[in-house]
């Protein structure tokens, strides 16, 4: 039986609380994480979530796991139509009882991908050209805004393609990923990760949707050597680095055969 929703006294959740990631995509269908940041609007915890995304002539929906998690995500298996990056999503929250009254809506959020979260102005690690000396790229830390990538302006004045560039994406990221964390973790003013006023917040969010990471304690205090961080660092690289692992040999494949 289709499931209808009730739209009575919905209340309007902002996109930017949930977010909505590429993470594979074949001929039998596409694979999504979602994570969201609901706390602020003090939902029922028995609700239950969905979510939607709309082609041309269907839809598709799926209830999350999850939904009220901050730190936790679900990946949903999408195969009804093909996903593109303009494909609308709408997120749903409603009550558990067979009213299906609706709690909550976000609409139109779009499908995030790896480039988008790189090369944006306002993006978890934007890119820019500069002076980088004789060095390809560098990454410039800044304890209250975080990151940002330096791409060397001697080597291609127009960095928005270079940083979308897959054999760039492939080298050269799970290593800026890898300076992020011990910059965040490791450093003399670490981060907490659940504090949404630091900049390594929405890192943290990010990270935890894309693989099966152990979160990391409470507060960084609880975690007092240091082995114990590094080995998390390499655990959160190493499960970057692995899902994407074939899409990363097959753009520095791709890219090296068009160059010879």
């Amino acid at each position: 039986m289709k499931r209808t929703f009730n739209y009575t006294e919905r209340r309007r959740i902002d996109r930017k609380h949930v977010q909505i990631r590429l993470v594979d995509s074949t001929p039998e269908g596409t694979t999504v994480a979602v994570s969201t940041e609901l706390s602020e609007y003090q939902f029922p915890i028995t609700a239950k979530a969905f979510i939607e995304a709309r082609g041309e002539s269907t839809f598709a929906r799926r209830e999350l796991e999850n939904p009220f998690d901050s730190f936790g995500h679900d990946q949903l298996f999408i195969d009804e139509f093909t996903l593109t990056d303009s494909t609308p999503f709408f997120f749903r929250v409603v009550e558990a009882e067979t009213s299906g009254r609706l709690l909550g809506l976000a609409e139109n959020i779009p499908l995030v991908n790896l480039a988008d979260l790189i090369t944006e102005q306002d993006a978890l690690l934007p890119v820019r050209w500069g002076s980088t000396g004789q060095e390809v790229w560098r990454l410039e830390r800044n304890q209250s805004s975080g990151p940002t990538l330096y791409i060397s302006k001697s080597l291609q004045e127009n960095f928005a393609q270079f940083a979308n560039d897959p054999m760039f994406v492939a080298c050269v990221v799970p290593q800026a990923f890898r300076q992020i964390l011990e910059f965040a973790l490791l450093g003399d003013d670490e981060q907490d990760v659940h504090d949404s006023e630091t900049w390594f917040y929405e890192w943290y969010r990010w990270m935890m949707s894309l693989s099966d990471l152990r979160p990391i304690a409470t507060r960084l205090d609880d975690v007092t050597e240091d082995d114990d961080l590094e080995h998390w660092i390499d655990e959160a690289v190493e499960g970057f680095s692995k899902m994407r692992s074939n899409r990363f040999v097959n753009a520095v494949s791709t890219a090296l055969n068009a160059r010879t």
